[in-house]
């Protein structure tokens, strides 16, 4: 599991068609910084900008201090 999960991150990386959002923790502040309300509206925003460009849909999976974007 581990080899195909460090494959997804190495594609998105190298991939320049795909947005990668790294966030650190999910706490209030820093998701109203980013211009958010909740943290729902920055997967909406992930998938509008991705749909736009006909690109993978990925999910956000806040896992601690990193968020992990599931393809």
């Amino acid at each position: 599991m581990k080899k195909r999960q460090k494959k997804l991150w190495k594609t998105g990386y190298e991939s320049r068609n795909t947005d990668v959002l790294l966030y650190s923790d999910f706490n209030r502040d820093e998701t109203e910084k980013m211009g958010f309300k909740k943290i729902e509206d920055i997967q909406e925003y992930v998938d509008h900008r991705i749909s736009q460009n006909g690109k993978i849909k990925i999910t956000i999976v806040p896992t601690g201090r990193f968020v992990r974007l599931r393809k």
